[in-house]
């Protein structure tokens, strides 16, 4: 976890504008499952790329599963055209995406997300009431244990 913290600190200090989603969320929100990558909900734009591009300069992006490493330097888009990035990093890996399914795009999370302060700034988190849709969506075994707790969590609050 403290080479995610790493990570999360190195966007944060990018001054990348996103939305924490995914399982990270779910950690930040006091969840005991054990995660092995960031996920972000960023806007999808030529520009946040480019802002992407020049943050990971120094950590070696590449794509999760490419058989040779192919670098996010190089070639910043995923194959199959779709709206998400998933990558690894020197710091762990990272998931971009422009939307979370059944909860919205970037703009929609970050109206509505919780502001926390994370690493002396001020970072936007997915509410855990969306978090909980996000995981509800043909949820996994893993899933399911987080939707345990999220729901244990969002009940004291």
């Amino acid at each position: 976890m403290s080479t995610l913290n790493a990570l999360l600190k190195h966007l944060l200090k990018e001054n990348i504008e996103f939305v924490i989603v995914g399982d990270f969320a779910a950690v930040i929100y006091g969840t005991t499952i054990d995660t092995t990558r960031v996920e972000i909900c960023t806007p999808f734009t030529e520009q946040t790329i480019e802002h992407l591009k020049s943050a990971f300069k120094d950590i070696n992006p590449f794509f999760r599963g490419s058989e040779n490493k192919v670098s996010f330097l190089e070639h910043a888009h995923n194959a199959d055209g779709e709206k998400s990035i998933f990558l690894e990093t020197d710091m762990g890996g990272i998931d971009v995406l422009a939307s979370v399914e059944g909860v919205g795009d970037y703009t929609y999370l970050k109206e509505h997300s919780m502001t926390m302060p994370l690493f002396g700034q001020t970072c936007h988190v997915i509410t855990v009431e969306d978090l909980i849709k996000e995981k509800s969506i043909e949820p996994d075994d893993h899933d399911m244990q987080v939707l345990a707790e999220l729901k244990k969590i969002a009940a004291h609050d």
